[in-house]
Parts: C-alpha cells; sequence; structure tokens
C-alpha cells in the first residue's frame, strides 16, 4: 500500500507485528495493539485467530485506518490498493505506470475468480497467472497478478492453517 502521508516518527510494521505476537492473546488484544499503533508508513495487517476460526484485514498508514473482518465473507487485498474506504482518501501512487499496472493486476485477479467460490489451491493458481489483461494473451515475461520479489503474493487459508506462497513457472519466450 502507498499513501501520500508518512510519519518519519512512526512505527515500522514488523514493530508492531511483534507486539502483537508477543502480547496479543486474542483478536481484540490485537486490535488493541494496532489501534494505538502509530504506523510510520501503509501497511496491511493480516491477523487471524486459528482456534477460533476467526481473523481480520487491518489497513492503515500514518493517519487512517479501517479493518475487514474474514469471517464475514472472502476478502481480497491486492495490488497496492486499499479495500476499507477510510484508508482510500489517503491512497497514492507514483506514476501513472504503477497504476496502470496495479489497476490490471487486480481486474486480472478479478476475472478469474468472478463467478465463483475459489478455493487456497485455485488461488495460488490465480497468483501464478501470466495473461496479460490489456493484451489478452500470455505475457513474454512474469506473471500478471503476483510479483516474485514481494510477500504481498500469499494466500491465507485461515481455516487449514496454511500459508500458500505463489508458485508455477514463468513463461519465457
Amino acid at each position: 500500500h502507498y499513501s501520500a502521508q508518512v510519519n518519519w516518527r512512526g512505527e515500522l510494521p514488523f514493530e508492531v507485528g511483534e507486539e502483537i505476537l508477543d502480547k496479543a492473546k486474542s483478536l481484540e488484544d490485537a486490535k488493541e495493539v494496532l489501534s494505538r499503533s502509530r504506523l510510520g508508513s501503509a501497511w496491511a495487517f493480516v491477523v487471524c485467530d486459528y482456534q477460533a476460526r476467526d481473523g481480520f484485514i487491518y489497513e492503515a498508514d500514518s493517519r487512517y485506518h479501517g479493518l475487514r473482518r474474514l469471517s464475514q465473507q472472502p476478502s481480497m487485498s491486492h495490488s497496492n490498493y486499499f479495500r476499507t474506504a477510510a484508508c482510500q482518501v489517503g491512497e497514492f501512487s507514483t506514476s501513472e505506470r504503477m497504476d496502470s499496472d496495479n489497476y490490471y493486476r487486480s481486474r486480472r485477479l478479478t476475472e478469474l475468480c468472478e463467478g465463483q467460490r475459489p478455493t487456497a489451491t485455485d488461488v495460488c493458481r490465480f497468483m501464478s497467472d501470466s495473461v496479460d489483461p490489456l493484451l489478452g494473451e500470455e505475457k513474454i515475461l512474469g506473471r500478471t497478478v503476483s510479483q516474485t520479489h514481494n510477500i504481498q503474493s500469499v494466500v491465507v487459508d485461515g481455516g487449514h492453517r496454511l500459508v500458500y506462497i505463489a508458485a508455477g513457472g514463468t513463461p519465457v519466450h
């Protein structure tokens, strides 16, 4: 996620994550840690309680925060777009090229998921997709949906305590 506001005195996301792991005994405790934290930059946290089979995605930047419960419906976070309305007001993009790339990556994932309730295995396959939605053909190099150089290309299956990482052959022509 990218936002126009940063806080040079704010906390780093991994520090907040460590505090959740060290101190939170419940989802409510984790929400409390997140709500009192002041992040330096935009981030999204996926927090799950596997015994309760519940969880949430907490999006935040240095000024705004929003929460989506995972138990209410399937949830997708992707391509540096905030999904909570509270955070969308502060969203920022560094270039038109980045906007275009994020838009088409998100659009392709939405197309692949439409009309079905995909399993974690399906979503992993979707993330390995290499069709360029603008041209309608396989990309010459690289994947469309996932990015191999960052952590956002994961699927969390909280019901089965699994985390899947995008995999599959990258087309090279």
